[in-house]
This record gives structure tokens, C-alpha cells and sequence, in this order.
């Protein structure tokens, strides 16, 4: 089962602590009422001067998919990426993907 939901209310991102706290007998497999999985998918590959987001899930067949936006960096993050480069190293080593 997806490790990402969206619940009755149509908010986003849940989880199954989410569940757990309005369910406290899911059984982990049978989702409630109104609550939909939501399948995830890789973040996207992005330049140097780029950075990619979650949105709003997308329906794809009748099942819900992470989905991704791209935009470029701002002036601002692209001057402090560069006037404190050894932060922004840090901080990269901690980032889940790589877009060197």
C-alpha cells in the first residue's frame, strides 16, 4: 500500500499516522470511507538552476499518482546558493535526489 493519501477532506499530503489518529482500527489495508491512495513517482530530474516541487496529485486511470512542478531558482536562491557555497554543499548532500 502507498505510503501517501489523500484524506476525506481532500487534503494532501496524509499519512497513515493521519489515519490512525481519526482511525485507530485501520488495519492498514482497507482504506476508510473517502480516503484515496496516492501511487508515488520520482522526482524529477532538474538543472542547476532549477527546483522541483509536489502539487496536487494527478488522476491517471482511475488512480491517483504523485505529481511534480519545475521552476527556476530565484535571484535570491541563486545569490545565496552562491555567496554561501559551502552551506549549499551541506545542504545538497542532504537532499534526496541529485541534479548536478
Amino acid at each position: 500500500m502507498s505510503n501517501l493519501f489523500i484524506s476525506s477532506n481532500n487534503e494532501y499530503p496524509r499519512y497513515v499516522g493521519d489515519i490512525l489518529i481519526e482511525y485507530p482500527d485501520f488495519d492498514g489495508v482497507n482504506l476508510p470511507d473517502g480516503w484515496k491512495a496516492v501511487e508515488p513517482t520520482e522526482r524529477p530530474p532538474v538543472g542547476q538552476n532549477e527546483i522541483a516541487y509536489e502539487i496536487e496529485p494527478e488522476l491517471v486511470d482511475g488512480s491517483y499518482r504523485q505529481s511534480w512542478a519545475i521552476r527556476p531558482l530565484t535571484a535570491e536562491e541563486i545569490e545565496q546558493r552562491e555567496n554561501h557555497p559551502k552551506e549549499w554543499q551541506e545542504v545538497k548532500k542532504l537532499l534526496p535526489f541529485n541534479f548536478d
